[in-house]
């Protein structure tokens, strides 16, 4: 099988990093944010400014730095890859995202020694994709794991129907909450494997 797999939210646990090091940035105590919503802006009410100076200082020394994986992906990717399962990533990071954050570096290299860290096999890797169903069929995925809304959106909407949702809070709302779904890598390793019965 060819196996389609998003970065932020389902290879790592995104809100853990943004609830940790946004509630110390903004002063904010974890129980008073918005626990269900995803932008950090809409987390801790805060303006896009202040969003774009906290991902300047945070995002990529704490996030794309460390270990924010989420548990099991790796050794769940590796079994898979191990059996001649292809791992295809497909993610919106871009190079834009670099130029913002004046930071001298490349976002395909951040994500790949990132990769590499975390030891996360892979056959190929895109970035700046925007239309990740348009991806998903262009590169012959059998199934891609997403969690954004703005994504999964994406895929409800098009003629590709083997989008699974990786769980979080701000995703269980419909029409998302109707979608296969998984709560963990555990998960999607026994459901690839009764995918590759149908296939």
């Amino acid at each position: 099988m060819r196996i389609g797999i998003d970065i932020d939210g389902v290879l790592t646990d995104t809100l853990k990093f943004k609830w940790k090091y946004g509630a110390k940035y903004f002063g904010i105590s974890i129980n008073d944010i918005c626990k269900d919503t995803y932008e950090i802006r809409d987390i801790f009410n805060v303006s896009h400014e202040k969003e774009i100076q906290f991902v300047r200082e945070y995002f990529f020394e704490y996030y794309c730095s460390n270990n924010y994986l989420r548990p099991f992906a790796s050794q769940v990717l590796n079994d898979l890859h191990n059996q001649n399962n292809e791992i295809v990533i497909i993610t919106g990071r871009t190079e834009e995202d670099i130029e913002t954050f004046g930071l001298c570096t490349t976002m395909r290299a951040i994500t790949e020694n990132w990769l590499k860290s975390c030891d996360i096999p892979y056959d190929e890797l895109y970035l700046e994709i925007s239309n990740k169903p348009a991806k998903a069929i262009e590169t012959k995925v059998d199934c891609y794991i997403e969690d954004l809304p703005y994504f999964l959106d994406k895929f409800l909407k098009c003629e590709y129907k083997s989008c699974i949702c990786f769980d979080d809070v701000y995703n269980r709302y419909e029409p998302y909450a109707s979608m296969l779904r998984i709560k963990s890598w555990t998960e999607l390793y026994s459901i690839i494997k009764r995918l590759e019965g149908d296939i």
